[in-house]
């Protein structure tokens, strides 16, 4: 009998990134692919880029990785506030 798709099943996202639980994008950069890496890994992540005084994330599911940052970001800011999540 298939499985069922489970949590454990589907691909994280940022997954390829040294460390794909930590990655954060803080937004799309006008006229380019990609967008500003929040966290900068060491080593670098095969899909990051530095750029004079930035790194930026040029990964294929950018748009997934930038609705967890901010999910993220919005939960920390309640929490900040003392709200519940």
């Amino acid at each position: 009998m298939p499985e069922s798709p489970s949590s454990a099943s589907i691909t994280e996202v940022g997954a390829g990134a040294p460390e794909p639980e930590k990655c954060a994008v803080g937004g799309l950069l006008l006229g380019c692919d990609g967008g500003w890496c929040l966290v900068r890994p060491v080593p670098y992540c095969q899909f990051g880029f530095a750029y004079g005084n930035g790194y930026f994330c040029r990964h294929p599911e950018i748009q997934r990785i930038i609705g967890r940052t901010e999910a993220r970001n919005a939960a920390l800011s309640r929490l900040r506030k003392g709200r519940r999540p």
